[in-house]
């Protein structure tokens, strides 16, 4: 069932990660990236995840990318993929869900079974509409079918 249910929601266009398995979020990272940009420019002053990259910050990030003209809107872009990555290495949990309640377009519910530690992250990113699926409203019911 736990299988099936995975590939569901998979089809639907959720991700599923989980330590049940092997934790790792590269599926998701370009999703999680592009719901990040498109709110970053429109946050409030200090409510921003990261620190601001100053413009020698970006001139650092392209050369290490190795591109040649400058383009200071991709630059900035590396930047935030950068600090994701390792948001996502450090605690994916406190980043996803400060993303989620910010982008109406980003939904991330964490499903966890406390009596082994084991947790699925569920992350959606469905920037047409500001509605998630269905499949990820009842918690209880995803605790059931993802562990039972």
């Amino acid at each position: 069932m736990n299988e099936e249910f995975i590939e569901k929601l998979e089809n639907a266009g959720i991700y599923v990660v989980s330590n049940v398995d092997y934790l790792d979020y590269t599926d998701a990272l370009e999703d999680i990236v592009e719901a990040f940009l498109e709110i970053v420019d429109d946050l409030p002053a200090g409510e921003s995840y990261f620190k601001t990259p100053s413009k020698e910050k970006l001139m650092e990030v392209w050369q290490e990318n190795g591109f040649g003209n400058y383009d200071n809107e991709l630059a900035t872009s590396f930047y935030y993929s950068d600090c994701i990555e390792d948001a996502l290495g450090d605690d994916a949990y406190e980043f996803l869900d400060w993303l989620s309640s910010w982008n109406r377009f980003f939904t991330y519910v964490s499903v966890c079974r406390l009596s082994d530690d084991k947790f699925y992250d569920l992350i959606e990113y469905h920037p047409f509409t500001n509605l998630s699926n269905g499949l990820l409203d009842d918690e209880d019911e995803l605790e059931k079918k993802l562990f039972d």
